[in-house]
């Protein structure tokens, strides 16, 4: 049997071929390996494994259908190989080398399925180990670029695209890093790239001297600590906030790009978008409050506790930490109402939920598929949505979800209809009726959780402002003037 070394090796040969047959019984034979591998060998085997289904990926790019389909079979098994790599143990101990092409390629994949969001958190946790690392930087850049063309905030655009220009210049730069000869072969694409965006900024007079620093944070300290601490967790509702953590991106200006009514129709969209904001910036404040600001002294200084844990953590912080749990985790259904409603899905509005929305159980089958209306529909940040959606209730991705995210579903539960107890060290995890959980760990969970509402708004407003243009190139009425509240005839 040939080693690891010449494994690897034949992986690359049979990508460059394109030769599916060959890449797919090289994918079998990594997995057949791995019933007997054991640590850092487990994570190069997992790796090796991905790179197959990335390169069969790729061999279709130039099939529009393929690359447009949301159920993507192979781009989805290069998900799960290098999130499973990344949850083996000794991916903590693995070469940097090897764990930062396993992030990179995780983030790229993220970003084509639609979830740029996701896709900067991995870029940026790569360099932050290595900032010279030529392949994230240059990867995020067309990333950003993408972004900022899916964005209906034309001032928003132009910020995107310059940090774009700066990351392919860094990438560009004579002191990156580059992975073997890569840079030969790749280097003329970002440079032709890297050119058209500093062509397109010219051409709107760009302020190369702009300073996105100059923005107040607050007139208290209180305030301007939790605006730096939102900025640095990025959590603020404005795409910016992926590229600077400078105050100007400090405010939460997104919200819903123009789009049409019909003369029947009440104007309801913003009202939703308005609400599910409100819930996700009270959740965002809850969290920062119980983990920066603690109970006033007074608050439970008279309220009997009988004694049941000497580690249980009680405490008035202890219940906004559920209330931010609660009120983040509620926004996802609401998502499945707005897009129930606004792409006419048809569901009854008792049976929508953030999975439902999208898939539907054939007669006479045990699973669900995905509805028709989606498949091939061309709308990056919808599918973005999509796969969002698996990582939260889909239980093949259970168990390689995003961080904490296979966890969430039955904390809640946990919250909403039994006992859960926070804290300091727990022994144990509990019983089915009363769940014990740490306090840090639930304080991260409720962080990851607020990260995926955030981006999960994001898409939404990203995905109307694509739909709206989609529906006035198919529109008969070329004369429409487009607006917030537009309000039209049949």
């Amino acid at each position: 049997m040939r080693n690891h070394e010449d494994l690897a090796h034949a992986v690359d040969a049979a990508s460059d071929a394109g030769d599916e047959a060959l890449l797919r019984q090289l994918g079998d034979e990594c997995e057949q390996r791995l019933g007997t591998a054991e640590g850092e060998d487990r994570v190069r085997l997992l790796y090796y494994q991905s790179n197959t289904y990335s390169a069969i990926v790729a061999s279709k790019h130039y099939d529009a259908g393929s690359t447009w389909s949301w159920e993507q079979p192979d781009g989805v098994q290069n998900l799960l190989l290098l999130r499973r790599a990344i949850k083996e143990p000794s991916f903590k101990t693995i070469e940097p080398i090897v764990a930062r092409q396993i992030r990179t390629n995780l983030a790229s994949r993220l970003s084509t399925l639609g979830r740029p969001v996701a896709a900067s958190e991995q870029w940026l946790q790569v360099l932050e180990t290595e900032p010279r690392f030529a392949k994230a930087l240059a990867n995020r850049a067309q990333a950003l670029a993408h972004y900022a063309g899916a964005l209906y905030d034309q001032g928003h655009t132009h910020l995107l695209l310059a940090a774009a220009r700066s990351l392919f210049d860094a990438a560009l730069h004579e002191g990156s890093f580059w992975e073997s000869d890569d840079r030969d072969s790749i280097a003329p694409s970002l440079i032709k790239q890297r050119e058209q965006i500093a062509a397109y900024l010219k051409s709107v007079a760009y302020d190369e001297n702009f300073d996105p620093n100059k923005w107040s944070l607050g007139a208290t300290q209180v305030e301007r600590s939790y605006r730096r601490w939102c900025l640095h967790e990025r959590l603020f509702l404005n795409p910016l906030n992926e590229a600077y953590t400078e105050s100007v991106a400090a405010t939460d200006v997104l919200h819903l790009p123009s789009h049409i009514y019909r003369i029947e129709e009440a104007p309801r969209f913003p009202a939703y978008y308005n609400l599910m904001k409100q819930e996700y910036v009270s959740a965002r404040y809850r969290l920062y409050r119980a983990t920066h600001e603690g109970d006033p002294d007074f608050l439970m200084r008279d309220v009997l506790m009988l004694a049941g844990s000497e580690d249980q953590v009680l405490g008035h912080f202890t219940e906004d930490l559920r209330s931010a749990f609660r009120s983040a985790y509620a926004i996802f259904d609401k998502i499945g109402l707005f897009l129930n409603d606004y792409l006419q899905v048809g569901l009854k509005p008792s049976a929508v939920t953030f999975r439902r929305v999208w898939s539907v159980k054939p007669p006479n089958s045990s699973s669900f598929e995905i509805r028709p209306m989606f498949k091939g529909h061309r709308n990056w940040s919808l599918r973005g949505l999509y796969f969002l959606s698996k990582d939260l209730f889909d239980h093949d991705f259970k168990e390689v979800s995003e961080p904490d995210a296979a966890d969430l579903a039955g904390l809640r539960h946990q919250i909403e209809h039994r006992f859960l107890s926070i804290q300091h060290s727990p022994d144990g995890e509990g019983t089915e009726t009363h769940r014990l959980v740490s306090l840090g760990d639930f304080q991260d969970k409720i962080l990851r959780l607020l990260k995926m509402a955030r981006e999960a708004l994001i898409y939404l407003s990203l995905a109307m402002h694509c739909e709206e243009a989609l529906r006035e190139e198919m529109s008969e009425n070329n004369g429409k003037i487009r607006g917030t509240l537009n309000i039209l005839p049949d």
